[in-house]
């Protein structure tokens, strides 16, 4: 193989690899463009003609937001959320999702309202992922259902967590995402105890009350 094509493949990789990661991940956008850079210049020394090197080099920029936006979407980043929470609630906020007993979401002016009872836990029969978006609203709300927009809610976990129900007859694991308000609690151990025991006390009962509803 000679020199110069050669020269193009490396670039061409380097491309793909930089544009595949900047994709997937945008805080790495300002590492990934160094080895775009360097494979840009390698094409444009590659023996391959002026039009393939043209696209090879444009194309990934000019389809970069369209097919960011596209990847984002499918997993549920540019989904903008609404979250209602109690004023005088504290601490950690659970959202248990995937439960045959839980609530669907509640769309208000185009949005996913979730709407956190006082304590803090919210049970959803949605597929639920934690993904987060910048446009995503926090409030925290009176009875009467006023709202206050708080920057205060700190994301814990934005995947899931394993949580063993070991009330239930048939033992099962269910899974949540988990919001922390006061970060005094989090690692506050008698704390996070008595929280684990609500929530498992919380998703049996639904459950059995869901089972008993079937039949």
């Amino acid at each position: 193989m000679k020199r110069y094509d050669l020269s193009f493949y490396i670039g061409f990789t380097l491309i793909v690899l930089s544009w595949i990661i900047s994709v997937m991940s945008f805080y790495l956008l300002v590492f990934t463009w160094i080895p775009y850079l360097v494979g840009t210049v390698l094409v444009a020394l590659s023996n391959q003609e002026l039009k393939k090197k043209l696209l090879t080099t444009t194309l990934p920029i000019v389809g970069y937001v369209p097919i960011t936006f596209i990847f984002l979407y499918l997993y549920n980043y540019t989904s903008p959320k609404v979250f209602l929470i109690s004023k005088e609630q504290t601490g950690i906020l659970r959202i248990i999702y995937d439960q045959q007993c839980g609530e669907k979401y509640v769309i208000e002016n185009d949005k996913i309202t979730i709407s956190f009872p006082k304590d803090g836990i919210i049970i959803l029969a949605e597929k639920f992922d934690g993904n987060t978006n910048p446009k995503d609203e926090y409030y925290f709300c009176d009875d009467k259902g006023n709202r206050q927009k708080t920057n205060s809610i700190e994301i814990r976990s934005a995947g899931v967590i394993d949580l063993k129900n070991t009330l239930s007859n048939n033992s099962k694991d269910f899974r949540y995402v988990e919001y922390v308000i006061n970060s005094n609690y989090q690692n506050d151990y008698i704390y996070r105890q008595r929280y684990d025991s609500l929530t498992r006390n919380k998703v049996n009962d639904c459950n059995i009350r869901a089972s008993a509803n079937r039949r």
